[in-house]
């Protein structure tokens, strides 16, 4: 395909926000701008101009590369609550990572407690940013299925 005009249709595609105006004279607020995981604004600014934190403080990136957009895309490990990979007050969106989730364990100064894992875990993708770690106890299956 034609680069350019790959570049072209993605900076001018619909960003699929969760809730946005269908036109700027909607004043309905509130609006929510973060995006759906349809969304082509993944993965896709430019990194050397991306910050290393979101509008939230969440860490970017979050999957392959920086999202375009105030807010990062994904579901990631803060370690709020303990190491227990399967607590969901461990995860940014509060739920324990399905087979169909892709997953981020950030950097350690990101968050207080190292993952563990104490059961079989099923999940799409596993991205250890910087220094992150994971730690997987033994005879335990830890499958990633893309």
């Amino acid at each position: 395909p034609d680069i350019d005009a790959v570049e072209i249709n993605r900076k001018e595609a619909n960003p699929h926000f969760v809730d946005a105006p269908m036109d700027f004279q909607d004043q309905s607020y509130p609006f929510d701008f973060h995006l759906l995981g349809s969304s082509p604004a993944i993965d896709f600014a430019d990194t050397s101009k991306a910050p290393s934190i979101d509008y939230e403080s969440n860490p970017r990136p979050l999957l392959e590369g920086d999202d375009n957009g105030a807010y990062e895309y994904g579901i990631y490990w803060n370690g709020d609550a303990d190491n227990d990979w399967h607590n969901p007050a461990n995860w940014s969106n509060l739920q324990v990572p399905a087979p169909a989730d892709s997953v981020t364990i950030p950097s350690p100064d990101h968050y207080l407690h190292h993952p563990e894992v104490n059961s079989d875990v099923q999940i799409k993708q596993l991205y250890l940013n910087g220094a992150g770690q994971l730690i997987i106890q033994p005879n335990i299956l830890f499958e990633i299925q893309p």
